[in-house]
């Protein structure tokens, strides 16, 4: 669960302290009602393929086609 992982955003937005340097935002973001399970859910197969892939090759990942 995310939310259990320090380092991770869904940790820091749930602990309601100032808000660090590599998580603000110039302007606040509505998240979404089911935010903190769609943060929560498994990647597909495919996903996680083209995260390791990313991570192989050093390139920025994005789930964007």
């Amino acid at each position: 669960m995310t939310t259990l992982w320090k380092h991770s955003s869904p940790w820091v937005r749930q602990q309601k302290q100032h808000t660090p340097a590599w998580l603000a935002t110039q302007k606040k973001t509505a998240l979404p009602r089911n935010w903190r399970a769609l943060v929560n859910e498994p990647q597909t197969d495919d996903e996680l393929a083209a995260l390791r892939k990313s991570i192989v090759r050093g390139t920025p990942f994005s789930g964007n086609k």
